[in-house]
Formats: structure tokens, sequence, C-alpha cells
């Protein structure tokens, strides 16, 4: 059983969670999907879905509430071996992927403005979710633990004391068919169909929480470009400030806003560069699909994905997200250079693509469930009850 509140192809763990059903189900054939949304098409047709019904009480009540419906569904509804589980939603005791650690992203978001602090403390949803990783990680509540990177790791283990023998370290991965390259056409004619006209050099920008990702900072770089030719294709969830903002740098006549995307891959493959100057990013996959795709980036060493940037060949890295000087500088710098090639960019992160990754993650599974099968909730109960 593979659990997720929603999928569908607007979100960054969405995405992975889509692709490590299909993966799975491809290389088993035994997967059943436990979700509260499945947008049309994005599962394989032979993937069984069994729905979990929505909490009314929005996103609090997905994380306090979700994981342990879901559990009582797959005890009702199949013989689930393995379960796995994407983030603090999880149903106990399975194989849960841990994209980030909320209590270290409340600790970077104390450096915010005071007006983000407020927002912060008046704010529900991080108190439940901090309680559900109590919960699930410090009270061991889960079968192993599939930590994103070696920070992911190291969190679980400074804020909730696991064991670092619980976890196990797996990239997200990318499909190297849907994010490719694509000629100079091509490009053009999405450009065309973004609004772009011809002659622009074009930076992407893909993020949901764009305050937090460094839209701003991009934003204030392009304008002390001075450069009319260069154009800003953003995509996510925008907000009016940031709206403000572009008009406040002057440069909202040099951004395109589409709002948030189900295909993102032609995003990139409309750009000359992708930008993220994130303040925190336990992974970035837009990072790595970027690169796929034979764009070069430019983020912040902050983020999880920087280790397959590597300076000068497929992008840069900047070493503080508010440094606007220099990310003014490295992106006139990667603009102006014609020395870039898409396909070695594309090649240098060939061994993210999704096949290996998901032969990573059925192992893990088949391993963690040899012994003894998924348990649920009402079964641990019944056995403490008859013991």
């Amino acid at each position: 059983a593979v659990v997720c509140p929603n999928f569908y192809r607007r979100g960054g763990i969405e995405r992975v969670a889509i692709a490590s059903a299909n993966g799975l189900h491809q290389l088993t054939g035994q997967v059943s999907v436990i979700a509260g949304f499945v947008e049309d098409q994005v599962l394989h047709p032979g993937i069984p879905v069994v729905s979990v019904a929505k909490t009314p009480f929005g996103s609090c009540g997905n994380v306090g509430l979700f994981g342990r419906s879901a559990s009582r569904v797959i005890a009702e509804n199949m013989n689930a071996q393995a379960v796995l589980g994407f983030g603090v939603v999880s149903p106990d005791d399975a194989v849960v992927w841990v994209g980030s650690v909320h209590a270290r992203w409340l600790e970077v978001s104390r450096t915010q403005t005071f007006r983000g602090r407020l927002k912060r403390k008046l704010n529900p949803f991080h108190r439940v979710a901090i309680a559900r990783e109590k919960a699930l990680f410090g009270r061991r509540r889960y079968r192993r633990l599939l930590a994103l990177t070696p920070e992911v790791a190291n969190d679980l283990m400074h804020f909730y004391g696991v064991p670092s023998g619980d976890i196990d370290i797996v990239p997200n991965g990318v499909d190297p068919h849907e994010f490719c390259p694509v000629n100079h056409e091509t490009r053009d004619q999405l450009r065309a169909k973004f609004g772009i006209g011809a002659g622009k050099k074009v930076i992407s920008f893909i993020a949901n929480e764009s305050d937090r990702k460094g839209l701003p900072q991009l934003m204030q770089a392009v304008s002390q470009l001075k450069d009319p030719s260069v154009h800003v294709l953003a995509a996510g969830r925008i907000g009016p400030e940031i709206a403000r903002l572009a008009e406040e740098f002057g440069v909202q006549r040099q951004t395109t806003w589409v709002g948030r995307v189900e295909e993102v891959a032609p995003v990139f493959q409309a750009s000359d560069l992708f930008v993220l100057p994130t303040a925190y990013e336990a992974w970035g996959l837009v990072i790595v699909e970027a690169l796929a795709c034979g764009v070069p980036v430019i983020t912040t060493r902050l983020a999880g994905a920087a280790c397959v940037v590597h300076e000068g060949d497929n992008g840069y890295l900047l070493d503080a997200a508010d440094d606007v000087d220099t990310l003014t500088v490295q992106i006139r710098r990667s603009l102006g250079r014609e020395d870039y090639s898409a396909t070695r960019i594309a090649a240098s992160v060939q061994q993210y693509a999704w096949d290996n990754m998901i032969k990573q993650i059925a192992a893990i599974l088949e391993k963690a469930y040899a012994d003894r099968p998924w348990m649920s909730v009402q079964e641990k109960r019944a056995r403490v009850v008859s013991a």
C-alpha cells in the first residue's frame, strides 16, 4: 500500500508519491494506493485506489487524522504486507518517506521578519505537525525511515532521537523521458505558449512557497541587471505581496506568472536558466528536474540537491539566500555563457533516474517487512488485549 493524502502533479511530495506508486507497480505488480484525492490519469490504470474520506479540518485534520484513517482503511479493505507512507500523515508501522523535518523548518523560520514569526505562532498547523512528528518519530511508531538526504537524517536524530540504524538515505528521482532537453524550435514554441516573445533570456522559477524559496531576491536581482531582454517565468503559488514586490522593483513587465501548473517540464524547457535562491530546502526536486532538462541552475548551498550542482559545469551556488549582489553576478555570468551543453547538463543527473531510486525503495520495503508483515492499529490493540 502506498499512502499519501493527494496524488496530483502540482506539488513536489505528491509527484514523488505518484512516481513511487507507478514505479513499484511496474516492478512488482502488487501495489494499491490509499488517498484522499487522486487526479485523473496520474496513476497506472492497473493500480487500485482506496479512498480515505477527507476531514473537515483542512491541513491540520490531515496531519492529525489521515494516517489513522488510512490505517483503518488498509486493515478493512486489503491484506497489505507492506506500507509506504509519505511524511507525518503516514500510518503507524509504515516505512515512512521523510522529505523534511518540520521542527528544522521552524528553527530556520525564526530568522524571518516579525510578520512571518507572528503568522507562524498563530498558525495551528505547526503545533499539530510537531505533535505528529513527536508521536511518529519520537515514539518510534514507524517500521523504517527513508530520509531524503543525510541532512534530513541528522535532523531526525537531532530533534527526535531516531537511531541512525533506523534510517536509509534515498534521494528523489527524476523521469528522464519527461524531463529532457528540447531543441530550439520546441523551446521557442513553448515560450510562445507562455506569451514570451522571441529574443528573450528566460529565467524560470518554480515554487509554492515563493517567499522562502527566494522569488523576491530573484526579482531584485533582475532589477539590478537593468537588462530588458531578461524575462522571469514564475510558476507556483504566488501571493499578492509577491506581485507588489515585482511592481516595486520595476520588473512586472519582465515577469510572466503562470500559477500552479500540472506539468512543470515545459516551464524548464522554455528557459535558459533556473534560479532558486532558497533559504531552506531539504532536497529540491525542481533542481534535479531543471538539470535533467539541460537547463543550468543557480541555487544556494542550503538546498539538499546542491550536491548535484557542479559549479561552472551545470550551474552556480550561493553561500547565502539573501546575497542579491552575488546572485545578480551569477545570473549575468550564466546568461552570458555560450559553452553550456544541454546534453552534458542532463547527463550530470542521470544517476537519479526513477528506475534506480525505485529499486532501492523496493529492496528496503522487502527487507523491512521480511520477518513480520505490516500490523494495523487494530491488530496491535487486539494483541495487547489478548496478552
